[in-house]
């Protein structure tokens, strides 16, 4: 995915959306490198949402980093 910060785990930047079977709706961020699977329960799709829409605020929590 494009604009995203790499993965906090082990650095790597590639990264792949991983979506709902049933709703296509994004499901979680995936590391390809580390297998690392990442869910943020409480980033669900909104009526009327289009499905970048969803992807964008998936890709703004992703980047949110804590600070040291």
């Amino acid at each position: 995915m494009d604009g995203m910060k790499p993965c906090p785990f082990c650095g790597a930047d590639k990264l792949a959306a991983i979506r709902d079977m049933e709703s296509a709706e994004v499901d979680g961020i995936y590391c390809l490198t580390c297998k690392t699977l990442v869910r943020f329960v409480n980033i669900r799709m909104h009526p009327n949402e289009s499905y970048g829409d969803n992807e964008n605020r998936w890709r703004e929590r992703w980047n949110i980093r804590a600070n040291k």
